[in-house]
């Protein structure tokens, strides 16, 4: 998890639906694999085992016509219809020897091997008896030729008949065999892909949750901490060791609220009790809190300022020095033009006093001040 932490979210994202697709790809492939598996399995079936079973039948339907035509040979009547016969048993014979070559390209087991051996055999003993056959008949000699073919040639003949079906039937338990076997490999291979697909569904699941969590997770700490700051609580962090996109915002989450705790709030503790020692460097031409912050501390830097000016003005009686408002604003210039006023309603009762107490002690009874004051500066006036 923590190499995934590492990994920037657009890697993170483009890599899961690689994922996702190599996934789908291995399942497709397998998929195919077997599909042409079976095909090829299927191809097999068809070209080694039902169509040699076709060219056995024709051979053994060849064979039949060439015992027939063995036999018209010997019953003709005369020379040119032996002749055709005769013909026509190289024909099939021709015919026979094209079908068994081609039967034997598709054998595929010893047994079968051995079979065909046995038929090649048994095919030589019949083509033998065939010739010395047609020989006694072309010779006039029917009745030694027929001996010979009801015979020997009889046995010959029955031996490779019996071959020919017994090829047919192994065939036949050779096709039930591979069908079966087919057949076992299509399901198979259906269960496997089923398997694979379970597998490839829970492994895609699986990353989808983890990278799911990878993302959200630390997002939603965020917006807690972010909640909590909203709420002016600023004792959260993050501490996010990832170096991912979220891992940067993480951290410079954490750096925001560690300076607005530390440098913020903390300047603005100290201003409130008193303390305009801070100095607020701006991060930044776009920084907007701390030059507002230097503000703050220089327009009271200049209230204190202003305000001493005044303070030791009045010790040493310089009653007539007034603070600069206009150099303040707002809150402040009306803090300083009623400091101004203050010493302006405390210097005129004071002067008029001194200057009745002046003349008094020269013997000059001024008249009544007919001025108006408020509160002690009126009692003044009256005594």
């Amino acid at each position: 998890m923590d190499a995934l932490n590492n990994i920037r979210l657009g890697m993170k994202l483009i890599g899961g639906f690689v994922l996702i697709s190599l996934i789908g790809a291995a399942v497709g492939f397998y998929g195919i694999s077997g599909m042409r598996t079976i095909d090829s399995q299927d191809t097999v079936l068809y070209e080694n085992m039902t169509v040699p079973l076709s060219q056995l039948g024709d051979i053994a339907v060849l064979f039949q016509r060439e015992r027939v035509n063995l036999r018209d040979t010997i019953l003709a009547e005369d020379s040119k219809e032996m002749q055709t016969y005769v013909d026509t048993l190289r024909d099939l014979s021709n015919q026979m020897d094209k079908l068994a070559a081609e039967y034997q390209k598709t054998i595929l087991s010893k047994e079968m091997q051995a079979l065909f051996q046995e038929f090649v055999t048994a095919r030589k003993d019949f083509d033998r008896y065939r010739d010395q056959i047609t020989t006694l008949a072309l010779a006039g000699k029917d009745k030694e030729a027929l001996t010979l073919l009801r015979g020997d040639a009889f046995k010959v003949a029955k031996a490779e008949e019996t071959v020919i079906d017994k090829m047919m039937a192994m065939k036949v338990t050779q096709a039930k065999e591979k069908s079966d076997s087919n057949t076992a490999l299509a399901s198979s291979t259906t269960i496997t892909m089923l398997i694979v697909m379970a597998f490839a569904f829970i492994l895609s699941v699986l990353a989808g949750v983890i990278l799911t969590r990878s993302i959200t997770n630390p997002l939603n700490q965020g917006v807690t901490m972010m909640q909590e700051i909203s709420k002016g609580h600023l004792g959260a962090r993050l501490k996010m060791a990832r170096r991912d996109e979220i891992g940067v915002l993480a951290r410079a989450m954490d750096q925001f609220t560690d300076d607005l705790q530390t440098i913020v709030v903390g300047t603005m503790k100290k201003i409130a009790a008193g303390d305009l020692s801070s100095e607020v460097t701006p991060k930044d031409a776009q920084d907007e809190i701390a030059p507002a912050l230097k503000m703050t501390i220089e327009s009271l830097r200049g209230l204190v300022a202003e305000a001493k000016v005044l303070t030791v003005a009045a010790v040493d009686g310089k009653l007539a020095t007034r603070g600069n408002a206009a150099k303040f604003q707002g809150g402040y210039r009306d803090i300083v033009q009623g400091v101004n006023d203050t010493l302006d309603a405390v210097i005129g009762p004071l002067n008029v006093a001194a200057e009745y107490v002046d003349r008094i002690a020269k013997g000059d009874i001024p008249a009544k001040i007919t001025d108006k004051y408020n509160g002690d500066f009126n009692e003044i006036k009256n005594n």
